[in-house]
């Protein structure tokens, strides 16, 4: 059971990939009396200073961006890397500043020793088709999004599990304007495939502003995100209890002047503990990068 747990682990670990800060579901405040997350070692520890700036998304309708997204996940000795370009529309805006937004795929590769050829052939061509319709918020904040579309059968599970790595390349911005060195929390609950196995996760994230850049594209805030990963429910084959912990950390290259994310990048590391009654526990590490780049 936990061999071929782990070959589907490193094919659905994309829906894990959030480590590009967050494959999320819905968002919500960070809840009383839970675990401070993790802080990220290159944060700033010195007071904020510096003008405060406020970070929004800018949306107009119409308008299309092209990014580029690659990954890479390993589990058990298993590989798969994906990489694909990514066109988004902004359909229209809504007076509150939230958009309507229409993502497709333009190009979609995946290498993997967890798919067989064919299944991976099939998806590779089946994620041409697929169209991912969602809301963002201002904030980056992806309020409501609609299933797929364009896959059938097992390959919807599969595409879910991709989407959600975009998802996780949004950062979420802070609600006031903030200085160098200033900090915000937010507090995720992420819902993935593994195998057979059906998980809960709480992503506990600390975002910090570490700079501000004047590069080509205008000033550029650059953000640093620290994460801590709680498997918070479990529910695998019979008699099969499932939990796991890990941490992650990243970087956001936002323009505020186009009000844009330029680029996200992370790095993750979860351990998934499997107990079957009358066997002794088994651990499986996963450790994934992501990346998400405008073009």
């Amino acid at each position: 059971m936990f061999k071929g747990t782990s070959r589907s682990l490193a094919a659905l670990a994309v829906g894990v990939a959030m480590a590009s800060p967050l494959a999320l579901a819905q968002s919500r405040a960070r809840d009383a009396g839970a675990p401070p997350p993790a802080r990220d070692a290159g944060a700033s520890a010195t007071a904020p200073a510096g003008p405060a700036v406020a970070l929004r998304f800018r949306y107009a309708a119409g308008t299309r961006a092209r990014y580029a997204v690659r990954s890479n996940q390993t589990a058990q000795g298993l590989t798969s890397n994906i990489s694909q370009t990514l066109e988004v529309e902004t359909q229209r805006v809504q007076g509150d500043g939230s958009a309507e937004q229409r993502a497709r795929t333009l190009s979609f590769n995946m290498e993997s020793g967890a798919l067989p050829p064919q299944q991976r052939q099939a998806l590779q061509q089946s994620m041409m088709g697929a169209v991912f319709q969602y809301r963002v918020d201002g904030r980056g904040r992806v309020v409501s999004r609609q299933p797929v579309q364009g896959l059938q059968g097992s390959l919807t599970e599969l595409g879910d599990q991709v989407w959600q790595t975009v998802e996780g390349s949004l950062p979420v911005l802070p609600e006031a304007p903030v200085a160098v060195g200033a900090t915000w929390n937010e507090t995720k609950q992420v819902r993935f495939a593994l195998g057979a196995a059906r998980l809960a996760m709480r992503v506990d994230l600390t975002y910090t502003l570490r700079e501000l850049r004047r590069v080509a594209q205008g000033q550029t805030a650059i953000i640093g995100v620290a994460m801590n990963l709680t498997v918070t429910q479990g529910v695998g084959a019979p008699n099969v209890t499932v939990s796991g912990s890990g941490r992650a950390t990243g970087e956001v290259q936002f323009s505020i002047d186009r009000g844009a994310l330029l680029r996200s990048s992370s790095n993750l590391s979860l351990d998934v503990n499997f107990v079957a009654r009358g066997s002794r526990p088994s651990t499986m590490r996963m450790t994934a990068t992501s990346e998400f780049a405008l073009q």
